[in-house]
């Protein structure tokens, strides 16, 4: 798909009736850029407008962004920040109106960290957890798939799931912060001050009120 507008005439005919929706991870990464792409001389559509338009959309291929995403030069954070496509915004419009599982959006954005993502992809996927406004409960029901994050080679990533899990400790759920200390170990090989203060402060708590 080397035009935007080829992902768009894929899926007209899919819609159609006239071809089979193409089982390729590059079909779900041309979303991104092709969903808002309309006929020529029409204006372009909003994220929101494009998935209430094709409503098929929210039951697999949206899903697909979040195992695919890393195909090709397309990405949800190129495309927000140079674009200006709000798919944050549209996702979240959409669980709200409980078209799309609030669940499965959370659990989804953080299987996708765990998919080799840079520096610059994986920043739309902390960005989107983050903006779902996770209750502490949903945090904490979650711990294992965050701590598992502590692991990435991708330090955004590390110190993005430290603040989340350390947190959990902070606010009394986590009783057991064993494997967080294991884990946090990794954090001093990131290349930078405050993440090291952060861990190493985080054990003079532990030690402090666990001795």
């Amino acid at each position: 798909l080397d035009d935007n507008r080829e992902w768009l005439a894929i899926r007209t005919l899919i819609r159609e009736g006239k071809c089979d929706k193409p089982d390729h991870p590059v079909y779900y990464a041309g979303m991104i850029r092709g969903l808002t792409v309309t006929e020529w001389n029409e204006p372009k559509r909003t994220v929101l407008e494009a998935l209430e338009d094709d409503p098929e959309l929210l039951e697999d291929e949206v899903w697909g962004l979040f195992e695919t995403e890393r195909v090709g030069t397309d990405s949800l954070t190129g495309a927000e920040r140079w674009e200006g496509t709000d798919w944050s915004g549209a996702l979240i419009e959409l669980s709200q109106q409980g078209r799309l599982s609030r669940d499965r959006l959370l659990d989804c954005s953080l299987s996708a960290l765990n998919l080799g993502f840079n520096r610059e992809r994986s920043r739309w996927f902390l960005k989107f957890f983050d903006a779902l406004k996770p209750t502490e409960d949903e945090v904490s029901e979650r711990f294992e798939d965050l701590v598992v994050l502590l692991e990435s080679p991708t330090p955004n990533i590390v110190k993005w799931a430290f603040a989340r899990c350390s947190r959990l400790y902070r606010k009394g759920l986590l009783a057991d912060p064993e494997q967080l200390l294991e884990l946090s170990s990794n954090l001093f090989l990131l290349p930078h001050k405050k993440p090291i203060a952060d861990v190493l402060t985080f054990f003079e708590r532990v030690a402090t009120e666990r001795p």
